[in-house]
């Protein structure tokens, strides 16, 4: 055995060991210094040839021009086409503005805070589409026209962020695809032509947005998360419904980027989908303690992002002081939206107490004990009377709503509950036909009470809301008012009549166009819970998605919680859902295209399932 033992050795000192050849050499244990040397040996040769190669640097930033170049020009044509769009839907209403309640309170406080003759109330509404009205007056010398123009220029520019969010989920095809989608969505929508926050709010949010998913992933940009915060701060001084969106944007930015990122994305099927599972799961519970957020950096990011939100909002409280007195952020409608829930829609009796007694005596004759029977504007006319009669200013006004319908809401919390899951439901489901969920039949709510002075036509409602929306003002002084910029509003824009404009609405009314304008509201207009569950199964990027998803639900959540209506919620989502539906139907698409051409090759190409030579056959070889 011994004699055995030493002739074994012998012979295998005497036979010469190959070098090992990359294709056949078993890797060492990741860390080792034999891994590192193996690493080196294999890498460094390549690294030095390329370097060494002539014009090697030069053409990666020959290529990486081009694909600068190549994504400059497709934003530069999709601008032209998208205000070619809204140069045509302008023309249509000739820049006459459709005003309304919301309106007004507006422009009232555009003209305060341009001619200082009455201080601006920001009390009940945001500042942020007021101060863009009176930049729009103090550039253009009008409010009219001008400020639809104005509406029209953001709507412009949101295929742009639809196009670099599609870019960054998948490809430059993609971005095509979601800017024609919501090319063809902005044409249905009817924001353009109303003195309203929603243009303003969704350009503000949709770039807001691209530039929080540009700087918040690996080798983020600091410059980035200071402007997306600038730009969501500014949405949110328009509508106070960004907040959910930037909440959503810190939990995001304090989960660290290793988990968010999708290193296994290559792996397909259900086997990768269960491995990019199991990793992002065991990354999350490993990295979510506060020793891994400080090594990732995810607090300092968040603190960048929030820095510019914070001073917007103290620039909130500032202006409150110096015209109210109350260095406060604006409270919005909650109190009177949150009555309204409990009353109108859910048909819940107010309890007793004397706060509820003294807001049933602002309400229009109602009693107490079928209070929620009435009409759901009758808050407007509470509100109205508060101010005028009841020596209450909009804070005091707004704060006994809310303690009144908070009781009622603590009294019975399963139907408020119940509301709101369905409230939220239907936003997160982009239903614009059961935007309400009130529980009263039409037959047995009351009717509508209309100011005296109101008109007798079609638009009786949207007058009567406009006769009852300047409470601060003297009651002939504000009709006065609401009559002026209605005549201001219906004078035509200088421009953008006639030719060639007719020509091309009577281009875009003939079938084959009108029909693709229609196919493209329909795929843009696919529910984004399911592009956001088809991109996740698909593997697109996984970060942008997750944003996405966390910024659907709590802002979902929060319409749910304290709004009545979910249409004026829906569409401001514009560009970030065409972006979601163009990749899940490109990427669909693709796969199908992929598959057929793999049927044809096997049907048509001599090969067939059985004698087709498997990918990892040389390599069994070899091992």
């Amino acid at each position: 055995m011994h004699t055995n033992n030493s002739a074994w050795r012998d012979q295998a000192a005497a036979t010469p060991v190959p070098a090992p050849r990359p294709a056949d050499h078993v890797p060492a244990p990741v860390g080792s210094p034999l891994r590192a040397r193996c690493v080196a040996q294999a890498w460094l040769p390549a690294l030095a040839g390329s370097a060494q190669r002539p014009g090697g640097g030069v053409a990666r930033r020959d290529a990486a021009a081009a694909r600068r170049k190549a994504v400059l020009s497709d934003c530069v044509l999709i601008l032209a086409l998208s205000a070619v769009a809204q140069m045509i839907h302008f023309s249509a209403q000739g820049g006459r503005a459709v005003i309304s309640g919301d309106s007004v309170q507006y422009v009232t406080d555009a003209e305060a805070l341009l001619y200082g003759r009455d201080r601006p109330h920001f009390e009940i509404r945001k500042p942020g589409y007021a101060l863009f009205l009176a930049a729009v007056g103090w550039l253009l010398g009008n409010m009219g026209w001008a400020a639809i123009a104005a509406n029209h220029a953001l709507l412009a520019a949101l295929p742009l962020a639809a196009y670099a969010l599609g870019c960054r989920l998948r490809s430059r095809g993609v971005g095509w695809v979601a800017a024609f989608l919501t090319i063809a969505r902005l044409q249905q929508l009817v924001w353009g032509d109303r003195m309203m926050s929603e243009a303003l709010f969704s350009f503000l949010l949709s770039f807001g947005l691209l530039a929080l998913i540009a700087g918040g992933g690996r080798g983020g940009s600091t410059s980035l998360l200071a402007t997306s915060g600038c730009l969501l701060g500014l949405a949110w001084l328009t509508r106070g419904t960004a907040t959910a969106v930037i909440a959503a944007g810190v939990v995001w930015l304090l989960i660290p980027a290793s988990v968010r990122s999708d290193k296994n994305a290559g792996a397909a099927g259900y086997a990768g989908d269960c491995v990019r599972f199991r990793t992002a799961a065991h990354r999350l519970s490993r990295s979510l303690t506060v020793a891994a957020l400080f090594r990732q950096r995810g607090l300092a990011a968040a603190g960048v992002f929030l820095a510019p939100v914070v001073c917007i909002a103290l620039f909130e409280c500032g202006l409150n002081a110096a015209y109210s007195g109350r260095f406060r952020t604006c409270t919005g409608t909650a109190g009177a939206m949150l009555m309204q829930r409990v009353r109108f829609f859910q048909g819940t009796p107010l309890p007793e107490g004397t706060e509820t007694a003294q807001a049933l005596a602002l309400l229009p004759e109602r009693a107490a004990d079928n209070a929620y029977v009435a009409h759901e504007l009758d808050v407007w006319i509470a509100r109205d009377r508060a101010l005028r009669d009841g020596g209450m200013d909009e804070w005091a006004f707004d704060d006994l709503m809310a303690r009144v319908a908070g009781r009622a809401v603590i009294q019975r919390p399963n139907a408020y509950l119940a509301s709101t899951a369905v409230m939220a439901w239907q936003h997160l489901t982009r239903n614009p036909n059961a935007a309400r969920c009130s529980p009263v039949t039409p037959d047995r709510r009351a009717g509508l009470i209309m100011h005296p002075a109101a008109p007798n036509e079609e638009e009786a409602v949207r007058r009567w809301y406009a006769y009852w929306a300047l409470p601060h003002l003297p009651r002939e002084e504000s009709i006065a008012f609401v009559e002026r910029v209605q005549a201001a509003a219906a004078k035509r824009a200088p421009f953008g009549r006639g030719k060639p404009w007719s020509d091309a609405r009577y281009l875009l009314s003939k079938p084959a166009v009108a029909t693709s304008l229609r196919v493209g509201q329909w795929l843009g207009s696919l529910w984004p819970g399911f592009a956001l569950l088809g991109c996740f199964w698909l593997g697109l990027n996984r970060r942008t998605c997750g944003l996405l998803a966390a910024a659907y639900v709590l802002e979902a959540l929060l319409v749910g919680a304290l709004a009545t209506t979910t249409n004026r919620f829906q569409e401001v989502w514009v560009a970030t859902d065409t972006a979601l539906a163009a990749s899940l139907v490109f990427v669909v698409v693709a796969a199908a295209v992929r598959k057929s051409r793999q049927v044809v090759a096997v049907r048509f190409g001599g090969l067939s399932r059985g004698n087709r030579v498997p990918i990892s056959a040389p390599v069994q070889g070899a091992l």
